[in-house]
């Protein structure tokens, strides 16, 4: 009985499978928001190998974290001084 390997994918084809730009899955892959893909390396350099079932991850939020405030003060009322 032999044991199946599962099915690898490079970035530029996760990139088209998930409809989304070459830079922003490495983006992902670098933030390690992938699961189970893995960068490799070569004699020629690095690369990563994605797995088939990476596809069913949830896309992360566009833009920003948001970041905690550190100093929450009410915000003053700008206005005309009294005359």
């Amino acid at each position: 009985m032999s044991r199946k390997q599962p099915r690898v994918m490079t970035t530029k084809q996760f990139a088209e499978a998930m409809n989304v730009n070459y830079r922003t899955a490495l983006n992902w892959l670098e933030a390690g928001l992938v699961p189970g893909a893995e960068r490799r390396t070569s004699p020629i350099g690095e690369y990563w190998e994605i797995p088939d079932g990476a596809l069913k991850m949830e896309r992360p939020k566009p833009g920003p974290k948001p970041q905690p405030k550190a100093d929450a003060k009410p915000a003053k009322k700008r206005g005309r001084k009294a005359a």
